[in-house]
């Protein structure tokens, strides 16, 4: 509960990346929650240059198995319940078989998208709306 001894501007300029990101976010994928948007980041750093087994990301993300799944079903084309946000492509792979996981290319634009405002405000402190 440290966070309530800040002053409000302290606050303020320090989540401002992360509330520019997570707009930037919502005007790609307007329905897309906080826990996924984290477990597509953490895909993209893996996978944004070559395709990774679900396993290997349970392992680099630290959560269970079947939540990543229904996280990544989600990111990808979705359930018979629900569309998803095509940000992933499942891609077998031709040597072993295993299912893999790679970037769309909406998933793509959606991290250029997320970038773009944090290197404004990394570059020369301007604030981005």
């Amino acid at each position: 509960m440290f966070f309530f001894y800040l002053d409000r501007l302290t606050r303020e300029s320090e989540i401002l990346p992360l509330r520019t990101a997570l707009a930037a976010a919502r005007q790609v994928v307007p329905d897309i929650s906080v826990a996924t948007l984290a477990t597509f980041l953490e895909l993209a750093a893996k996978a944004r240059d070559e395709p990774v087994t679900t396993r290997e990301m349970s392992t680099a993300c630290a959560i269970p198995y079947p939540r990543l799944m229904r996280h990544i079903e989600v990111l990808a084309e979705g359930s018979r319940r629900s569309p998803g946000h095509g940000l992933l492509e499942k891609v077998m792979n031709t040597v072993d078989r295993r299912a893999e996981i790679k970037l769309s290319l909406k998933g793509h634009r959606l991290l250029a998208a997320m970038a773009a405002p944090l290197c404004a405000i990394a570059e020369g402190g301007r604030r981005v709306r």
